[in-house]
Protein backbone atom coordinates (compact mmCIF):
# COMPACT_ATOMS: atom_id res chain seq x y z
CA UNK A 1 0.00 0.00 0.00
CA UNK A 2 1.37 3.38 -1.00
CA UNK A 3 1.66 5.75 1.94
CA UNK A 4 0.24 9.27 1.66
CA UNK A 5 2.12 12.48 2.31
CA UNK A 6 0.91 14.30 5.40
CA UNK A 7 -0.71 17.54 4.21
CA UNK A 8 0.76 20.84 5.39
CA UNK A 9 -2.50 21.60 7.23
CA UNK A 10 -1.36 19.03 9.83
CA UNK A 11 2.06 20.63 10.40
CA UNK A 12 1.09 21.75 13.88
CA UNK A 13 -0.34 18.36 14.88
CA UNK A 14 2.34 16.72 17.03
CA UNK A 15 0.93 13.19 16.66
CA UNK A 16 2.56 13.08 13.21
CA UNK A 17 6.04 14.02 14.49
CA UNK A 18 8.57 12.99 13.15
CA UNK A 19 6.71 11.38 10.22
CA UNK A 20 6.11 12.76 6.73
CA UNK A 21 3.75 10.04 5.46
CA UNK A 22 0.97 7.85 6.82
CA UNK A 23 -1.57 5.14 5.98
CA UNK A 24 -5.16 5.52 7.14
CA UNK A 25 -6.00 2.72 9.54
CA UNK A 26 -9.32 2.00 7.80
CA UNK A 27 -7.39 0.84 4.71
CA UNK A 28 -5.11 -1.33 6.85
CA UNK A 29 -8.12 -2.90 8.57
CA UNK A 30 -9.84 -3.49 5.22
CA UNK A 31 -6.86 -5.34 3.76
CA UNK A 32 -6.27 -7.34 6.95
CA UNK A 33 -9.97 -8.28 7.14
CA UNK A 34 -9.61 -9.80 3.68
CA UNK A 35 -6.61 -11.85 4.86
CA UNK A 36 -3.92 -9.60 3.43
CA UNK A 37 -0.79 -8.23 4.99
CA UNK A 38 -0.03 -4.53 4.55
CA UNK A 39 3.41 -3.71 3.19
CA UNK A 40 3.92 0.06 3.20
CA UNK A 41 5.47 1.58 0.11
CA UNK A 42 6.96 4.79 1.43
CA UNK A 43 5.88 7.85 -0.55
CA UNK A 44 9.35 9.36 -0.26
CA UNK A 45 11.17 6.31 -1.66
CA UNK A 46 13.16 6.14 -4.86
CA UNK A 47 12.81 4.07 -8.02
CA UNK A 48 14.91 1.21 -6.62
CA UNK A 49 12.82 1.07 -3.43
CA UNK A 50 9.60 0.86 -5.46
CA UNK A 51 11.02 -1.78 -7.80
CA UNK A 52 12.29 -3.94 -4.92
CA UNK A 53 8.96 -3.89 -3.08
CA UNK A 54 6.68 -4.27 -6.11
CA UNK A 55 8.57 -7.33 -7.30
CA UNK A 56 7.76 -8.98 -3.95
CA UNK A 57 4.08 -8.13 -3.43
CA UNK A 58 0.96 -9.75 -4.84
CA UNK A 59 -1.40 -6.76 -4.90
CA UNK A 60 -1.30 -2.97 -4.65
CA UNK A 61 -3.65 -0.39 -3.15
CA UNK A 62 -3.15 3.24 -4.17
CA UNK A 63 -5.37 5.48 -2.10
CA UNK A 64 -6.45 9.04 -2.59
CA UNK A 65 -4.08 11.88 -1.83
CA UNK A 66 -4.14 15.58 -1.16
CA UNK A 67 -3.17 17.13 -4.44
CA UNK A 68 -1.13 17.13 -7.58
CA UNK A 69 2.39 17.91 -6.42
CA UNK A 70 5.13 17.14 -8.91
CA UNK A 71 6.56 14.55 -6.53
CA UNK A 72 3.21 12.81 -6.15
CA UNK A 73 2.74 12.60 -9.91
CA UNK A 74 6.31 11.26 -10.25
CA UNK A 75 5.72 8.58 -7.57
CA UNK A 76 2.58 7.32 -9.30
CA UNK A 77 4.35 7.35 -12.68
CA UNK A 78 7.34 5.36 -11.38
CA UNK A 79 5.11 2.81 -9.66
CA UNK A 80 3.02 2.38 -12.82
CA UNK A 81 6.20 1.91 -14.90
CA UNK A 82 7.50 -0.75 -12.49
CA UNK A 83 4.11 -2.50 -12.42
CA UNK A 84 3.96 -2.56 -16.19
CA UNK A 85 7.47 -4.08 -16.44
CA UNK A 86 6.67 -6.72 -13.81
CA UNK A 87 3.35 -7.58 -15.48
CA UNK A 88 4.95 -7.96 -18.92
CA UNK A 89 7.35 -10.49 -17.40
CA UNK A 90 4.35 -12.67 -16.51
CA UNK A 91 3.67 -11.78 -12.87
CA UNK A 92 0.20 -10.29 -12.57
CA UNK A 93 -0.22 -7.81 -9.72
CA UNK A 94 -3.78 -6.56 -9.27
CA UNK A 95 -4.12 -2.85 -8.52
CA UNK A 96 -6.91 -1.15 -6.60
CA UNK A 97 -7.14 2.61 -6.77
CA UNK A 98 -9.31 4.72 -4.49
CA UNK A 99 -10.12 8.31 -5.37
CA UNK A 100 -7.08 10.03 -6.84
CA UNK A 101 -5.31 6.66 -6.82
CA UNK A 102 -7.86 5.34 -9.34
CA UNK A 103 -7.52 8.52 -11.39
CA UNK A 104 -3.75 8.10 -11.57
CA UNK A 105 -4.11 4.47 -12.68
CA UNK A 106 -6.55 5.49 -15.41
CA UNK A 107 -4.32 8.34 -16.57
CA UNK A 108 -1.29 6.10 -16.87
CA UNK A 109 -2.81 3.04 -18.48
CA UNK A 110 -5.31 4.94 -20.64
CA UNK A 111 -3.97 8.46 -21.36
CA UNK A 112 -7.15 9.53 -23.19
CA UNK A 113 -9.03 9.19 -19.89
CA UNK A 114 -7.83 12.62 -18.77
CA UNK A 115 -10.99 14.20 -20.16
CA UNK A 116 -13.68 15.44 -17.82
CA UNK A 117 -16.76 13.35 -17.19
CA UNK A 118 -20.07 14.25 -15.66
CA UNK A 119 -20.95 11.75 -12.94
CA UNK A 120 -24.54 10.67 -12.80
CA UNK A 121 -26.31 8.25 -10.48
CA UNK A 122 -26.96 5.58 -13.09
CA UNK A 123 -26.64 1.84 -12.57
CA UNK A 124 -25.84 -0.11 -15.70
CA UNK A 125 -25.28 -3.76 -16.46
CA UNK A 126 -21.84 -4.98 -17.43
CA UNK A 127 -21.95 -6.69 -20.81
CA UNK A 128 -18.87 -8.83 -21.26
CA UNK A 129 -17.54 -9.65 -24.70
CA UNK A 130 -16.14 -13.04 -25.69
CA UNK A 131 -12.61 -11.73 -25.03
CA UNK A 132 -13.44 -11.62 -21.29
CA UNK A 133 -12.77 -15.37 -21.20
CA UNK A 134 -9.03 -14.68 -21.56
CA UNK A 135 -9.04 -12.08 -18.78
CA UNK A 136 -7.47 -12.75 -15.38
CA UNK A 137 -10.35 -10.97 -13.70
CA UNK A 138 -13.28 -12.34 -15.70
CA UNK A 139 -11.80 -15.60 -17.06
CA UNK A 140 -14.06 -17.83 -14.98
CA UNK A 141 -17.20 -15.81 -15.80
CA UNK A 142 -19.73 -17.20 -18.20
CA UNK A 143 -20.20 -14.88 -21.15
Amino acid sequence: MLTTAIPSTFDTDTKFDPYDTYIEDSYVKWIEAAGGRVVPIIYEGDTNDYKWIIERINGLLITGAYGNSAHEVWVHQVIADVLERVNTKGKVIPICGIGLGMQRIAEYFHPKSQSSYVLQKVNTAMNLTASAASSYLFGSTRV
